[in-house]
C-alpha cells in the first residue's frame, strides 16, 4: 500500500509539472481536473488496480502559434529654412549690365516614411517627398513646388527583391537612375544573381520642360509636374546586371542600360564592376562604363587599399572620365566639350595615437582635348592637345571630449594647371557644450589664387573690360545644433567673398524629428 501511494504521488507531481510547462489545448484538462484525476488514480491504486507508466502516455500536443508580424513604421520630418543674399548681374540695356542684390528665402519640408512587414512578411512601403515655398524672390519662378522622390512597394524573401513604383536604382551602370517602374533581383544559393529594371524616366519638378515650352513660347514658365510624362511616349529606361558574389570576398558583375528620349536613343551603356578582397588587409575595387553609341569609354575607375597595420592605411587610385558622355546625346551642350581627363594618385592615412589621424595625398591629372589651330577654315583646323594638372593635400584631425564627440581638423589643398592654381586652407571644429547633445560647429576657408580676373561682358556699373581683382577668397560659417536621437534642431550662418562670386551671405534653420512605431499583429507567414 505504501509503495502504491508513493507511485500515485509521483504521478500527480509529474502531471502538475507537465501542466505548468506545456500550453493547454482546447481539450486539455485544467489543474483542478488533473489533480482530481491524480486523486482518482491514487484511489484506484489503493484498491490494487495497475498504474499506467507516465512515460508510455502519448505526448501532449503543442499548439502551433499563429503567424505574427513585427510591423514597424518609421519616418523623419525635416524642416529647413534658408536665407541667401548675393549680388546678381542683370541686363539693363544693350551691352550694359548692373550688379543688383538678390534675396532668396526658400522653405523646405521633407518627409520620409517606411513601413515594414505590412500584412505579409517581407513586404514594405517607402515614401519620400518634399515641398518648397519661396518667401522672397521667386527662386523657382513659382512660389511653391513639390515633388515625390520615392514611392514604391518592396517585397524581399529568400534571395528575391522586387520593387514597384517611383524609385532610384544604383546597380551597375545605372548610377542613380530615377524612374517609375519595376526593379527585380534574385540571388541563387550558388551565389549567382540577376537584376533587371525598366520604366519611365522621371523629370524632377525643377527646371524647364523644353518639350512643353517649345510649342508655345520659349522660356522657363512651364515646369514639369514632378512625375514621368505619361503623355510623351518614348522616355523610358531598361537595364540589367548579372553578378556573382562569394562570402563577402568577391563581387563581380556585368551590366547594360539603355535610356531613350522621344523614341531616340539617349544613352546606351555597357559596364563591368569588381570588388575583390582576398585578404583582410588588402582590397581592390574597379568599374568601367562603355558608351556604345559613341563607341568610347565614358569612365573607368580602379582603387587599391592596403592596411598592413591598424594604424596605417595606404591607397592608390586611377580614374578616366569623358565629361561629354555624361550629357544626353540629344543635348546641344554635348558638342561644346571635347575634353577627357585621366587622374592617378594615392593617399596615406596614419593614426599614431587613437585620437589623432594624419593624412596626405597627391593626384596627377592629364587633360586631352581638341584645340583650334591657326587655320580655322581648313577641315583639319583642330588638333589634339594635352595639359597637365595636379592636386596635393594633407592635414590632421583630432578627436576629444567624452566619447570622442569633439573634433578639430586642419587641411591644406593645392590645385593647379601649368602655372595657375589655387591654395586652400581649411580649419574646422565640432565642440560639445555642457548639455549632452548640444554642439557648436565652425569652419573657415581661405583661398589664395595665383591669378584672378573678372572679365564681364560689356559695361558693368559703368566699368568696361577685364580687370584684375583680389587674389583672396574667404568663407566662414558657424552654427549651433542640438540632437538627442529623436530630434535635432539648430542653425548656421555663413559669409563668403571670392574674386568670382563677390560677397554672399547665407543662413539656415533646421528642425528634424524622427519617429518609430512598432506593433505586433497577425499576418501571412
Amino acid at each position: 500500500m505504501r509503495s502504491a501511494a508513493l507511485c500515485a504521488l509521483a504521478v500527480a507531481v509529474y502531471a502538475a509539472a507537465v501542466t505548468a510547462q506545456e500550453p493547454l489545448d482546447a481539450g486539455a484538462e485544467g489543474p483542478d481536473e488533473a489533480a482530481a484525476a491524480g486523486d482518482a488514480g491514487a484511489g484506484a491504486d489503493a484498491e490494487g488496480e495497475a498504474v499506467e507508466d507516465p512515460a508510455s502516455a502519448p505526448p501532449a500536443v503543442r499548439e502551433i502559434p499563429e503567424p505574427s508580424l513585427n510591423t514597424r513604421v518609421a519616418g523623419r520630418l525635416r524642416s529647413e529654412m534658408f536665407f541667401t543674399q548675393r549680388p546678381r548681374m542683370r541686363s539693363i540695356g544693350a551691352g550694359q549690365y548692373a550688379i543688383r542684390s538678390e534675396k532668396v528665402f526658400p522653405f523646405y519640408e521633407t518627409i520620409d516614411l517606411r513601413a515594414d512587414e505590412v500584412g505579409v512578411k517581407g513586404l514594405s512601403i517607402q515614401f519620400e517627398g518634399w515641398a518648397g515655398i519661396d518667401l522672397a524672390d521667386m527662386y523657382f519662378d513659382r512660389r511653391a513646388v513639390a515633388d515625390p522622390t520615392y514611392l514604391f512597394v518592396e517585397y524581399r524573401d529568400h534571395g528575391a527583391d522586387v520593387r514597384l513604383g517611383r524609385q532610384m536604382a544604383f546597380t551597375g551602370v545605372t548610377r542613380g537612375l530615377h524612374f517609375d517602374g519595376l526593379y527585380a533581383a534574385y540571388e541563387t544559393p550558388a551565389n549567382l544573381g540577376v537584376e533587371v529594371l525598366g520604366g519611365l524616366v522621371v523629370s524632377p519638378d525643377l527646371g524647364p520642360d523644353w518639350y512643353r515650352d517649345q510649342p508655345t513660347a520659349p522660356g522657363y514658365g512651364d515646369y514639369g509636374a514632378g512625375f514621368s510624362d505619361w503623355d510623351r511616349q518614348g522616355d523610358y529606361a531598361v537595364g540589367g546586371r548579372i553578378f556573382y558574389r562569394l562570402a563577402g570576398r568577391v563581387s563581380a558583375g556585368v551590366s547594360v542600360l539603355e535610356v531613350t528620349e522621344l523614341d531616340e536613343t539617349d544613352r546606351r551603356l555597357f559596364g563591368v564592376d569588381l570588388d575583390f578582397t582576398p585578404l583582410s588587409w588588402f582590397g581592390a575595387t574597379g568599374n568601367a562604363a562603355l558608351d556604345l553609341v559613341a563607341s568610347r569609354l565614358q569612365e573607368a575607375n580602379l582603387a587599391l587599399d592596403i592596411v598592413p597595420v591598424r594604424q596605417l592605411t595606404l591607397s592608390a587610385d586611377y580614374r578616366h572620365a569623358d565629361p561629354t558622355l555624361y550629357l544626353s546625346h540629344m543635348s546641344i551642350f554635348s558638342v561644346f566639350s571635347t575634353e577627357e581627363y585621366d587622374a592617378v594618385g594615392g593617399a596615406v592615412r596614419v593614426r599614431p595615437i587613437d585620437w589623432l589621424q594624419l593624412h596626405d595625398s597627391y593626384h596627377h591629372r592629364f587633360y586631352s582635348y581638341l584645340e583650334r589651330t591657326d587655320a580655322p577654315a581648313e577641315p583639319s583646323s583642330y588638333a589634339a592637345a594635352v595639359d597637365m594638372g595636379y592636386e596635393v593635400g594633407g592635414g590632421a584631425a583630432a578627436q576629444f571630449g567624452a566619447r570622442r564627440a569633439g573634433r578639430m581638423e586642419i587641411d591644406y589643398t593645392r590645385q593647379g594647371e601649368s602655372d595657375l592654381g589655387v591654395h586652400q586652407i581649411h580649419a574646422g571644429a565640432i565642440v560639445p557644450i555642457v548639455v549632452d547633445g548640444l554642439r557648436a560647429i565652425a569652419n573657415g576657408y581661405l583661398d589664395i589664387f595665383d591669378d584672378a580676373w573678372n572679365a564681364p561682358y560689356g559695361e558693368v556699373d559703368g566699368v568696361s573690360g577685364a580687370s584684375k581683382v583680389s587674389k583672396l577668397g574667404i568663407l566662414v560659417d558657424a552654427g549651433l545644433f542640438y540632437g538627442n536621437g529623436r530630434m535635432e534642431v539648430g542653425g548656421y550662418a555663413s559669409h563668403s567673398s571670392t574674386p568670382y562670386a563677390r560677397q554672399e551671405t547665407r543662413g539656415m534653420l533646421k528642425l528634424i524629428y524622427n519617429f518609430d512605431v512598432r506593433f505586433v499583429g497577425r499576418g501571412q507567414p
